[in-house]
């Protein structure tokens, strides 16, 4: 299952650092719940007139952790119950251990957001496809299995590719740009490419004083010597 992720959230509270991500599926994948829930793109849910079957997802990347018995709390995919005020939703939880955790936060803190996430189920996971040739529609019986074990998230990056002119990251703008100031990430490279753009200046106008100095010293030397 492809995740294109929407928004990233993050918060600090004793001491740790905590992320979630609004994810859709990518395209036109559907995931069609029992319920009657059915968990798709919002604009191809208004395409076939599905805003009231819509349901949310967000992802979470947690520390693994045990339950008060002494064991390890699974990585899921987990039915939440619409409850009072609060709607239906999925919720999706990736445990990592703390390096890989510590890992993905300091790439987080840069800036820099995953654009999807490739989630990979089980081998025998409660999951079955619908009769799109593409595997684009999934069924899921969240009545009988209200949650199906991850076994996998692969968290994908954007790389700018710095031959775009109209996307570049390696110059500062003239003007104020609320979208690159945002990204610490593009603002680090930027300033990066700068300084060492100032670092050559400074080389090659170091080399040019340098030969200035023994033309005059030539010189000197030469009216001297006569």
């Amino acid at each position: 299952m492809i995740l294109s992720i929407e928004t990233a959230h993050a918060s600090w509270s004793d001491g740790k650092l905590s992320l979630s991500f609004d994810v859709i599926p990518e395209n036109h994948s559907h995931l069609d719940l029992k319920t009657g829930e059915i968990f798709q793109d919002r604009g191809y849910a208004t395409l076939r007139n599905q805003e009231d079957k819509q349901i949310s997802a967000t992802l979470f990347v947690a520390p693994r952790q045990q339950n008060a018995a002494g064991t390890e709390l699974p990585s899921e995919m987990r039915y939440q119950s619409a409850s009072g005020e609060r709607v239906a939703e999925i919720w999706l939880t990736w445990r990592l251990a703390d390096d890989q955790l510590t890992n993905l936060h300091s790439i987080i803190l840069t800036g820099t957001i995953p654009r999807k996430a490739v989630i990979r189920f089980g081998v025998h996971n409660e999951l079955e496809y619908g009769w799109e040739p593409d595997g684009s529609s999934q069924k899921w019986d969240n009545e009988k299995n209200r949650t199906i074990p991850l076994e996998n998230v692969r968290f994908d990056f954007k790389l700018y590719d710095t031959r775009d002119s109209k996307a570049s990251i390696t110059e500062i703008p003239d003007r104020y740009d609320p979208d690159f100031f945002s990204d610490t990430g593009r603002v680090n490279f930027a300033l990066l490419r700068k300084l060492s753009s100032l670092e050559s200046r400074l080389e090659r106008t170091n080399w040019l004083i340098g030969v200035i100095a023994v033309l005059i010293l030539f010189f000197l030397l030469s009216r001297y010597w006569h």
